[in-house]
């Protein structure tokens, strides 16, 4: 009868231990990365809306160099170590401390709603009873101009007003702050 029950219990460990074995192998491997159209995507996003144009040439073409390297081969499997190479070899060429490539799987798309023309009406009446942001024009000594505002508003042609009468305050002045 101890033979018996040690078997079943032998079973039972066996069994504990295989199951989550077999289960692991049946996991997905991580789908590769296409490395050319990563780059492709990165040199079009780079070259239409970096606000450096000339470095993201520069970027673009140390990233296409790269990639006709095989520099990048190794990692398609690991878009995380990817992510990494990538941001250290955008860093070789300009460190910019606002650029980051990130790898998230999580990440969505966010879709774009477009305001409301309520949501648009109150924009603009809370923009113009602020002054598009505009709270002080004065001249310092010295004849320096000096404008306060605290942020740019979207609505720039309802603001266009208001700033052309900033500047026209300070026109005469040696500089502006």
């Amino acid at each position: 009868m101890f033979k018996s029950q040690y078997k079943n219990y032998l079973f039972i460990l066996l069994f504990a231990f295989a199951v989550p074995a077999i289960c692991n192998a049946q996991k997905n491997p991580k789908e590769a990365v296409n490395i050319n159209a990563l780059i492709d995507s990165l040199t079009i996003v780079l070259n239409n809306h970096y606000v450096f144009p000339d470095k993201a040439k520069s970027i673009t073409a140390y990233l296409s160099s790269q990639l006709k390297g095989n520099v990048y081969a190794n990692n398609i499997q690991n878009p995380q170590q990817l992510a990494e190479q990538l941001q250290k070899d955008i860093s070789k060429i300009h460190l910019d401390p606002h650029m980051h490539i990130n790898y998230d799987p999580g990440f969505r798309v966010q879709q774009y709603l477009a305001p409301s023309e309520d949501e648009i009406k109150q924009t603009k009446k809370y923009w113009k009873e602020n002054n598009y942001a505009y709270t002080k024009v004065e001249i310092l000594p010295g004849n320096i101009g000096y404008i306060t505002f605290n942020v740019f508003v979207d609505d720039v042609e309802m603001a266009k007003p208001t700033i052309s009468s900033a500047l026209r305050f300070l026109s005469n002045t040696s500089a502006i702050i």
